[in-house]
């Protein structure tokens, strides 16, 4: 449920980045196919995102359906049963990955991926003698999504299914608009620049608390 503060904007990424629904529009604007095709810029997109929120104010989340593939990701050549394959870095050793990820954890907005084909959740047949390889990149860029989620505050969810992302993308929504403020007057007056441990507690059993 949108409700009257609420501020979107919806676009699709690929070789480029189009905007379908700009902030204050009511209709989607029709997708050139020429311009999101042929090849996935999957920073540059992360990196327009936030570009788009400056000056955006309240709370800012960016929900996104994607395999966090980008076509320019580095590579390794490794031999696997004698034969000589690439595959994805490692995410400690994809700059321009960490780069982003630093980027995205200043900003103060919570990134939401509705994330397909993962090692979770490929959603299509593995050759076997594919099985090593494929896992592996896959399973690389569920981590790369795991670890913006968790520094932008945001999470990850794996539909399982064409039909799961719409409840899922209102799930994500829900959780969007659902925040809470904390404030607290300390008990101790010295003035000596020390941090403060805060213990947050949540009832029932079974939620969690997230910060962003």
């Amino acid at each position: 449920h949108r409700r009257p503060s609420d501020r979107v904007l919806i676009a699709a990424f690929g070789g480029q980045t189009q905007i379908l629904r700009n902030w204050k529009e009511k209709k989607d604007r029709r997708l050139d196919r020429l311009l999101v095709c042929g090849g996935t810029n999957f920073y540059d997109a992360l990196r327009w995102t936030i570009d788009r929120m400056r000056g955006v104010k309240g709370r800012r989340g960016v929900v996104m359906l994607t395999d966090a593939v980008d076509s320019n990701i580095p590579r390794r050549t490794v031999v696997i049963d004698g034969r000589s394959v690439e595959q994805f870095l490692d995410v400690g050793k994809d700059r321009e990955f960490q780069n982003a990820l630093r980027a995205i954890a200043k900003r103060g907005i919570s990134y939401y991926f509705v994330a397909v084909a993962t090692d979770r959740n490929p959603g299509f047949e593995i050759p076997e003698q594919l099985k090593d390889v494929v896992l592996y990149d896959i399973q690389q860029m569920r981590f790369r999504m795991e670890e913006m989620a968790g520094v932008s505050g945001g999470s990850v969810v794996y539909p399982t299914e064409p039909a799961d992302v719409i409840p899922l993308y209102r799930q994500l929504a829900q959780r969007l608009g659902s925040t809470y403020s904390l404030g607290y007057v300390s008990t101790n007056d010295a003035l000596d620049g020390r941090s403060r441990k805060i213990e947050v507690r949540v009832q029932p059993k079974g939620l969690s608390v997230r910060q962003s």
